[in-house]
């Protein structure tokens, strides 16, 4: 009886096991495919948008587009992660799963850097207006971007040859990355790792915005105060010597004021997106540090979250971008609505000999549009 009781609660305890690897395995394949899709959709349409909306400067369109293009590589990596989860196993090959640890190492880089910049080119410009367009040009934040690329990835490179034999496929979270160190060496390099990574840039980030957001407000009070205080007289008289030169009705003041929202609506999104990148990947070095200090294992579903919220914040800027950017936003609809006129009044030519002899004037007339196409 009891050897038949013991067997009994081995099999149900095997059972339970496998019912929660199979939700795991279902869960974690949903949770791929979606990030994936999203990744590579959000960023395409932002890559597009963000030369397309008003209110960039040259040298942040650059960076944006270098942060866009570095989530753009961490959806275009984890379509093998999205395969292998269905398959649970990896059937890549050892080369490509080094290559995709390595791959995502970059991408992680360049995300932190494009942030990095973004924030001192609006301390600049803001500290510093007259001087920002003399020393932060487009073409020197292009040759700094690519300069940034190719150091991260030899890097990278270096990194993953150097730890290779603890670079490998993670069966609980579907992916190739590099595993910590247990021992005080796991512990420097983790440590080091969060610094350089996580820890300087965006503290750097925080404190640079603080400061720039603090200036912005002050700039708004004195708008308002100057405003408040000019005479009702001025006031008409601007007025309609902006009537009489054709500009547009609003006082110098409040075309100030309307500028100084702005900018101070653009710093708060920007520091949005940095704290959004802080809340993705802060648990993920705090985990990992967790593990080298301990040397125990984690709990699948620990492993599953700490690799792959830092991932799926790849399309967290698109949303958040679309959320707090007006121009962003109207841009995103604009294109929609171009895309849907694509779609609905796509001409097709005609090759019928008859059709053409008959009716000539379809090759050259197309069809009529509706309103908003």
């Amino acid at each position: 009886m009891e050897g038949n009781r013991e067997s009994s609660l081995v099999t149900s305890t095997s059972s339970t096991e496998e019912d929660t690897n199979v939700i795991l395995i279902y869960f974690r394949t949903i949770f791929i495919i979606c990030d994936v899709v999203c990744t590579l959709c959000g960023n395409t349409i932002s890559t597009i948008i963000i030369h397309r909306a008003q209110g960039f400067s040259d040298s942040v369109r650059v960076l944006m587009t270098s942060l866009c293009l570095a989530d753009l590589g961490v959806g275009l990596t984890l379509i093998s992660s999205a395969v292998s989860s269905a398959a649970d196993r990896w059937i890549f090959g050892d080369p490509w799963c080094k290559v995709t640890a390595g791959l995502l190492a970059v991408c992680l880089s360049m995300s932190v850097f494009s942030l990095l910049g973004v924030s001192v080119d609006r301390l600049i410009a803001i500290r510093w207006p007259l001087r920002h367009p003399m020393l932060i040009t487009e073409r020197r934040v292009q040759i700094g971007c690519v300069l940034l690329w190719v150091t991260s990835a030899v890097v990278a490179a270096g990194n993953v040859w150097m730890h290779s034999d603890i670079t490998n496929y993670q069966q609980v979270a579907s992916i190739c990355y590099m595993n910590f160190l247990s021992g005080p060496a796991g512990v420097a390099i983790e440590i080091f790792n969060a610094t350089v990574l996580c820890v300087l840039p965006l503290a750097t980030i925080v404190l640079i915005y603080t400061n720039l957001l603090t200036i912005s407000a002050r700039h708004q009070r004195q708008l308002r105060d100057n405003l408040a205080l000019q005479p009702a007289n001025t006031i008409v008289s601007n007025q309609e010597a902006s009537l009489n030169h054709h500009i547009p009705k609003s006082s110098t003041g409040e075309t100030g004021k309307r500028r100084a929202a702005l900018n101070r609506k653009a710093l708060i999104m920007f520091l949005v997106v940095s704290l959004g990148f802080a809340l993705c990947w802060a648990p993920h070095f705090a985990m990992r540090l967790y593990g080298a200090l301990t040397g125990g294992t984690l709990s699948e579903w620990v492993q599953l979250l700490y690799v792959w919220l830092p991932m799926s914040n790849s399309f967290w800027n698109v949303v958040i971008y679309t959320l707090m950017n007006g121009s962003f936003r109207r841009e995103v609809i604009k294109l929609f609505r171009e895309m849907r006129c694509c779609f609905r009044h796509r001409v097709v030519p005609q090759t019928n000999e008859h059709s053409r002899e008959e009716h000539p004037s379809r090759l050259t007339q197309p069809r009529a549009q509706s309103g908003d196409c």
